[in-house]
Order: structure tokens, then sequence, then C-alpha cells
């Protein structure tokens, strides 16, 4: 008989994951409303994180790939106090501890027996992805408009605007595939999460609710990664390396093409009949060409967490910005060379995991890059999936140990006993 939940089956811990997996998916309204309440969810999210810690005691034993992902910080961390000190503290507020924050929160939360922190999520997501497609329908001219996280005014509603949502919809579905995969093994809410991303991204407008006025790079991005969750239930599992290391292949590509200028009759078509944007993609090019300034005056480290300024027409008006527009650029903007090589090879690293969960999360990689294409994406969403594939490969570690350092002794004394 399946058990129902009551008060007298939440714990303490139950409740310290919902908070610090809502502060860390916190929609950006609140911020946008009113920026003390921000900061007081986000220090509450800190305070349950420094709550589990002490709970779980010993952390986690590093693995090599694990040593790649601390090389990234530690070399980011670096270029940041040298090039642009004053900001450190910013980035290791928005950089550092979330990122240490997700992975090991999503590794207690799949080491327990009962994945309570997982279902939390789970449910969260759903939550959210539900909350704000009612946001976009109940107010279509936004909650607010505000140009905060964006060069412009923009409508902004649960999950900001229009270049924001994709970001967190991706996100959500993806997460809410991989609890269903692992736990039920069959789709229960992930459909409906997916045509509810998928009206939240493509009906988000400039200046309000508009039919197909959304970020289109986002709805791509949501289209393929729903087909690569898809593909990791049908392929057999030997065959989900290679798929993993083909896509990666395949999206690095589509960035060198795209960034060097290159054009096809294909590209066009879909720039301007599918995507809706000229061949200047809505001015980016002039911006990446600015940005590639800045990168050559320092290539191999980076100029930290500078802004550069870079003067562009938006909305018919002209602006500056210090958007770059385009994740590889951000990171070779700030990290430089050395930075984007050690960020490629920690995806390389993730990508020998065979387990159905493992290939939905990799799919997670894949659309956030995709949405990199056109936008920059927040170091805590870059590495949000390959550390959740880490945390997931470091919990099977952990029961792999947890076996041997129980029942190791009986079967040796076993051994002993037959010879």
């Amino acid at each position: 008989m399946k058990s129902k939940l009551s008060l007298h089956s939440i714990s303490l811990t139950d409740i310290l994951y919902f908070i610090v997996w809502f502060a860390f998916f916190l929609p950006l309204l609140i911020g946008r409303i009113s920026p003390l309440v921000n900061k007081a969810f986000t220090v509450l999210g800190l305070l349950g994180f420094l709550c589990m810690i002490i709970i779980q005691g010993r952390i986690i034993t590093l693995d090599s790939r694990l040593w790649i992902f601390l090389s990234v910080l530690v070399w980011c961390l670096v270029i940041t106090v040298i090039k642009s000190g004053s900001q450190t503290i910013k980035f290791i507020k928005d950089a550092v501890i979330p990122c240490f924050e997700g992975f090991l929160v999503f590794f207690w939360a799949m080491r327990s027996s009962s994945k309570k922190g997982i279902k939390s999520l789970y449910v969260l997501c759903i939550i959210f992805v539900t909350l704000d497609v009612f946001s976009l329908l109940l107010f279509p001219h936004g909650v607010i408009n505000s140009a905060l996280g964006s060069s412009v005014e923009r409508a902004q509603w649960i999950f900001g605007s229009k270049n924001n949502a994709s970001l967190y919809m991706i996100t959500f579905v993806v997460l809410i595939a991989y609890y269903e995969k692992v736990t039920f093994d069959k789709w229960k809410w992930f459909p409906l999460a997916a045509f509810f991303a998928c009206l939240s991204i493509s009906m988000r407008g400039t200046d309000g609710f508009l039919f197909m006025g959304g970020s289109m790079t986002g709805l791509l991005a949501l289209m393929i990664v729903v087909m690569l969750i898809e593909c990791s239930v049908h392929v057999k599992k030997r065959w989900h390396k290679r798929l993993q290391l083909i896509l990666l292949v395949l999206t690095v590509s589509v960035y060198f093409f795209l960034l060097l200028g290159g054009t096809s009759p294909v590209l066009q078509e879909l720039v301007v009949n599918v995507l809706h944007k000229n061949m200047t993609y809505s001015g980016r090019t002039r911006i990446w060409q600015d940005t590639m300034q800045h990168i050559i005056a320092s290539p191999f480290i980076g100029n930290g967490e500078k802004d550069f300024f870079s003067r562009v027409v938006l909305k018919g008006v002209a602006t500056q910005t210090t958007y770059t527009y385009n994740a590889a650029l951000k990171i070779l903007l700030n990290y430089g060379i050395v930075g984007l090589s050690l960020i490629v090879a920690l995806l390389l690293s993730v990508c020998r995991e065979r387990s159905k969960g493992s290939m939905i999360l990799f799919s997670g990689c894949i659309g956030i890059l995709m949405i990199g294409l056109m936008n920059e994406v927040a170091f805590k969403f870059l590495f949000l999936f390959p550390l959740f594939m880490l945390a997931s490969t470091e919990k099977r570690n952990f029961r792999q140990k947890a076996f041997h350092k129980k029942y190791l002794p009986y079967l040796n004394a076993t051994e002993k006993r037959v010879s």
C-alpha cells in the first residue's frame, strides 16, 4: 500500500532540501521587484546549505573528473582576482558557492535511499513551470516591466523576460524527466511540463504575450532536448557514450561556424524563416566583433570579470551593452583560451556515462549550450548538468564502497573457510 504524505513524515532535512532548491532556482521576478527580498532568500538558502553540511558530515571523495572542475573554478577565481580584484567577492557569491551547493545537495539527495531531496526538487520544478505559464496567461503584458537582466526594458514574468525563461524552462523539464525515469521508469508529468515550457518560451514577447514572439533559439533548444530525452529511452545504452560525444562535437562545431562568420543557404533559411532574425542575429554580430577585439588583447588568460561596452541598436534605439550574447565568447573574454579549454575538458570527461539518467542530464548540457549560442549563460547553469552527472556517478561509487565495507569482511572470511 502506498504511504500518503503527512506533516508527521516531513523531517528537518526535507525542509532544508526544499529551502535550498527554492533559493537555488529563485524566480527572477523576486529580484526584479525587490532586490532586498532576493538577498534574504539567497542568505536563507545559504544557511540551509550550511545546516546540511553539518547534518551530512563527510562530504565526498574526489575523482579525476571533479579535479577538472576544481581546476576550472580555481583558474577562473585566480584570473578574477588578478584582472578584476573588485569583482572577486561577487564571483564567489554568484559562481563558486552555487556550483558547490548544487553539486553537493544533488549528491546528498541521490545518496539518500528515500530520494526525498530529489523528490522535493521534482515537485518544485513542476510548480515553477506551471506558475510561469499561468503568470504569462494572467498577465499578458507582463507582471512588471524592467531592464534588469537585459539590455533594454522588457516585460517580466515569474522567470524573467524572453531571453531568461528558456534557460529555466529547459532545466526544469530535464530535471522532471530525470526523476521520472530513474524513479518510475515511465513518464507522468514530463509531457505536460514540456508542453508548458514550450508555451512559456514561444509566447513570451518583448513587450507582452505574443504568439511565437518568444526566443526561437530557446524554443529550438527545447525541441532538441525533448528529442534527446526520448532518444535516451529508446537508444541502447552501449550507444550513449558515442552519442554524447557526437552531440558535443556537433555543438562545438556550430559555435565555431557561427562565430567565424560562416553562412550557407540552409543556415540563412533557418535564421530568417525559422528563428525570425536577420543575418546579424538582431545586432549580435556587431557585439561579437567588438568582443573579439577585447579577446585578442588577452587571448590566453582573459580579462577577468571586467565589463566592456559595445554599441548596438536595440528596438530601434542606439544603446550600449556589456552583454556578449554568446557563452563561448563570454568565457574567452573573461578566462581566455585556458579557461575555455578546461571547461571543454570537463564536458568531455562526463561523456562516458551509459545510464539513461545520465543521458537525460546530458541532454540538458546540450540544451544549455544551444541557448548559449545567442545568450550569455550564468556560471551555475553552465556547470549545472555536468555536475549533476558527476554527482549521480559519485552516488553509485558511494553505494559500492558502502556495500564493500559492510560485506567484504564476511566474503573474505567465507572464502578462507572454503579454502
